[in-house]
């Protein structure tokens, strides 16, 4: 997933850098999968839209199948780092087919 050179977003205390592939959690590193770094950064660019499950599986791993649980699992990691920072990292399931992540500043 290809990314744009000096793209940084800057949430709570979350600073994500998509083409350093780092996360950073009030100035420390955080370890996260590679797809789990891919589908963060999936939800940060689209920050506050719904997004269909199909659609995060085309983004995520573009041209190949993968079961649907795969998704979930990553979705649960960052779930996880919700719960570090409630108030900045939500994500969210609706209609069990529509995913959102909500970030506060």
């Amino acid at each position: 997933m290809a990314a744009p050179a000096g793209e940084i977003f800057e949430f709570g205390d979350f600073t994500l850098a998509p083409a350093d592939r780092l996360l950073l959690l009030r100035g420390r590193p955080l370890r996260l999968t590679p797809k789990t770094f891919d589908l963060l950064v999936v939800l940060v660019r689209h920050r506050g839209s719904l997004m269909t499950k199909d659609r995060l599986l085309d983004l995520v791993w573009p041209k190949v199948f993968v079961a649907e649980i795969n998704l979930s699992v990553n979705i649960s990691t960052l779930r996880k780092l919700g719960s570090i920072a409630p108030t900045t990292l939500i994500v969210s399931s609706s209609c069990r087919s529509k995913i959102s992540v909500w970030v506060r500043s």
